[in-house]
């Protein structure tokens, strides 16, 4: 996968996961990737967050600034299971009953789905509420289409995909 789509992918990521960062440092000769903490963002609350992404607290920079790094590789782990996760929500929304749809992820890490309208009725709705899902409010119809979410956290429990595993 090419390095600008995994740091997209990334940067989504790490802001649903509430993790406060300067920029990213492709550290390309150890085939990994830095993620640069600045001063103020620089705590432990946010170092465990990074942590529980998958990344290695590495070295120090300027002003206070530390680099956390994980590998190329894990990362692209990371984003191919969530691609499989999505798949797999795919499948199970057709088997539900609910092909007329289009999703996004949100910076919340929620997997939303849009129904055109004039597709939805209260059974769909019945049938979406029943799998997990909540509908956005109706203030954010859009372009004739109806949302509904559910949070990434429900997705890896349903099909048994996890996002992150421990490092070793």
């Amino acid at each position: 996968m090419d390095i600008t789509k995994n740091l997209q992918l990334e940067t989504r990521r790490l802001y649903s996961l509430g993790v406060d960062f300067r920029m990213f440092e492709h550290l390309e000769e150890s085939g990994k990737v830095g993620v640069i903490v600045g001063r103020p963002d620089n705590t432990p609350e946010n170092a465990q967050r990074l942590e529980a992404a998958g990344y290695a607290q590495g070295g120090k920079r300027s002003n206070e600034a530390q680099l956390f790094t994980i590998e190329v590789k894990e990362l692209e782990k990371i984003h191919e299971a969530k691609m499989r996760l999505i798949e797999l929500e795919d499948k199970r929304l057709e088997t539900s009953g609910i092909p007329y749809y289009r999703y996004d992820v949100s910076a919340d890490n929620k997997f939303i789905i849009s129904i055109p309208r004039d597709k939805r009725n209260d059974e769909t709705d019945l049938k979406l509420t029943e799998i997990g899902y909540n509908a956005v409010g109706d203030w954010l119809f859009r372009e004739g289409m109806s949302e509904f979410s559910i949070p990434f956290v429900d997705l890896e429990e349903i099909h048994g995909v996890s996002l992150v595993e421990n490092p070793e």
